[in-house]
């Protein structure tokens, strides 16, 4: 996630006076004044046994979410790539206005001028005995719970699912669905109207992929992305110090029952996931683009890699991010996966074509991963645990808060008084969501937003430093690796459950709160804290609701993993 410039001026409305927005204290049911919070568990949960014939059965599908672009032309007479008021556009529709798509992740008046490749809601359904859950992943920045929610209600009554988990990938390159990427800092990027669109697509493909239901075996597999000396630096770069990296990627492929595994029509999905920031093709970028996952998902359905004989998969394929905070991707533009031209020299001009390659080059581990001899496990059934916690999580980051004040982000906060200045004992809530999914040995947590990736699997020894620095000898502010937490570690937890043998994290997982950062490490700026980040690299800070997110939401996400 990268911000919109910060909105000091509304900072100081925060502070100085009343706030306002959704949520409030006053007509909700909950103990502590906000609405009843929920808490699922299939099966186990009354109206969720787990009586049946112990068969597993996978659905897929895929719907288009890509936006139809009418306003895309304007005149740039400052020559800085992105659109400012007063600079002359082409209104097509007459209103006024430039109703352009505005391109989220970086700064703000990026026009979205034309289409590189589609973008979708994939969803995988997965049902055993009378349990069903159903996995999909947008092609987006981010959804808040509240928009999420919005897609789940918009599902058939007579749909026969127990819970949808939504992510995103987290592209930098697709419209904006959170609202801080708009024409300038001051306007929202939502479109009401694509909005719908998307919930309307989004819950066509989870109908789809229920109807597509039918008996499946599964396999799964692990690969480490590296290169052959074991280093993971030209792949994926962790954007502050401590340098750690998990770079291990999980496949996930649902075949139809009984039928051969080198065929390519027995595949119903393939579930890719990884942890980079899909931002590949740069912040001068206006092409509507997946960016890298694109190009995984074309190499494990279509292209495979016949050079090395690894055929193409068919199905469909989802893709989904993991724990990529703080901030796993290519660091620089030119950097992160080593994409090379047929003479051997590296490309280093950011677009979607080479974000699209560099995909290419992702898919060929996922597909080695399920390869013969890749060490890939093969079950003809497994059986499916979910559960999900509702929780409250502080809003400390002044500038979300006027952020919220200025209906940029539009979602629900709770357990304050909105009449009131904000500040301490009158802080906004939001309510979340953590959850944990185990298919048979795989242990599944969503992260509700970017997660660092050391909550995530540790790594204070330096072991996941991928051959960088552990510790930057020129940083001006390290952290203090004295005061790291000790394990047991999110992987850990996960792994520590009887029966599994493999871990992911599903980041931006059924909420997005931004950066999710260790408590140790979160430093602010002392004179302009929240928009300015401190020295040493600590700009995650500046997109993070607060330095309690990793105790109001990961101690949570623990628990509830660990629970029998």
């Amino acid at each position: 996630m990268r911000p919109a410039s910060k909105l000091a001026l509304l900072t100081i409305l925060v502070l100085a006076g009343p706030g306002c927005g959704g949520g409030g204290g006053g007509d909700d049911d909950g103990p502590d004044g906000g609405p009843m919070l929920k808490s699922l568990r299939c099966p186990g949960a009354p109206g969720c046994l787990d009586s049946g014939d112990g068969v597993l059965s996978a659905g897929a599908a895929a719907e288009k979410i890509t936006p139809t672009l009418i306003e895309k032309e304007w005149t740039d007479t400052n020559m800085d790539g992105d659109w400012q008021p007063g600079e002359p556009y082409v209104d097509v529709n007459m209103n006024g206005k430039f109703d352009a798509y505005w391109i989220a992740g970086f700064g703000n008046g990026r026009v979205a001028t034309s289409i590189h490749d589609d973008i979708w809601a994939r969803a995988i359904a997965l049902r055993y005995n009378q349990t069903t859950i159903v996995i999909v992943t947008l092609d987006v920045l981010g959804l808040f719970k509240d928009e999420m929610d919005r897609i789940r209600a918009e599902l058939p009554a007579t749909l026969d699912v127990d819970y949808v988990i939504i992510s995103a990938t987290h592209t930098h390159e697709t419209h904006d669905t959170a609202g801080a990427w708009g024409a300038t800092e001051f306007d929202s990027g939502i479109k009401p109207e694509y909005m719908a669109y998307l919930r309307a697509q989004t819950a066509k493909a989870i109908v789809a992929a229920v109807g597509a239901l039918q008996p499946a075996n599964v396999t799964f597999a692990q690969i480490k992305v590296a290169d052959p000396d074991g280093t993971t630096r030209n792949w994926v770069k962790d954007g502050r110090d401590p340098q750690i990296a998990d770079t291990t990627m999980t496949v996930t492929r649902f075949t139809k029952a009984g039928q051969p595994l080198d065929q390519a029509s027995s595949t119903i999905a393939t579930w890719v996931m990884w942890a980079s920031h899909p931002e590949y093709a740069w912040s001068k970028n206006h092409a509507i683009t997946s960016d890298y996952p694109h190009g995984i998902r074309q190499t494990v359905e279509t292209l495979g890699v016949p050079g090395e004989g690894l055929a193409a998969l068919g199905g469909i394929c989802v893709y989904s991010n993991g724990p990529l905070g703080a901030l796993l991707g290519p660091g620089s533009p030119g950097g992160g996966i080593p994409v090379l031209r047929e003479d051997g020299t590296r490309i280093l001009e950011d677009s979607p074509e080479r974000a699209e390659r560099g995909g290419n080059l992702l898919g060929r581990f996922a597909l080695k991963a399920l390869a013969p001899g890749g060490g890939a496990e093969t079950l003809m059934t497994a059986p499916i645990l979910y559960r999900t916690r509702e929780l409250y999580a502080d809003v400390q980051n002044y500038t979300f808060q006027s952020a919220s004040i200025l209906k940029i982000y539009v979602r629900d906060q709770f357990n304050y008084d909105p009449m009131k200045t904000i500040g301490a004992g009158n802080i906004p809530q939001l309510k979340m969501e953590v959850s944990y999914l185990q298919l048979g040995p795989l242990g599944v947590a969503t992260l509700p937003g970017e997660l660092a990736p050391e909550i995530w699997t540790g790594g204070y020894d330096g072991a996941l430093a991928g051959g960088n620095d552990f510790i930057d000898p020129m940083n001006p502010n390290p952290p203090n690796i004295s005061l790291a937490p000790k394990g047991p570690y999110i992987k850990d937890v996960i792994l520590a459950r009887s029966g599994v043998k493999y871990a992911a994290g599903l980041g931006l997982g059924n909420d997005w709160a931004g950066y999710i950062l260790p408590k140790y490490d979160f430093k602010l700026d002392a004179n302009n804290p929240w928009w300015e980040q401190a020295a040493g690299d600590h700009y995650e800070e500046t997109n993070s609701i607060g330095p309690d997110a990793e105790a109001q939401l990961i101690d949570p996400l623990k628990m509830l993993i660990a629970e029998p």
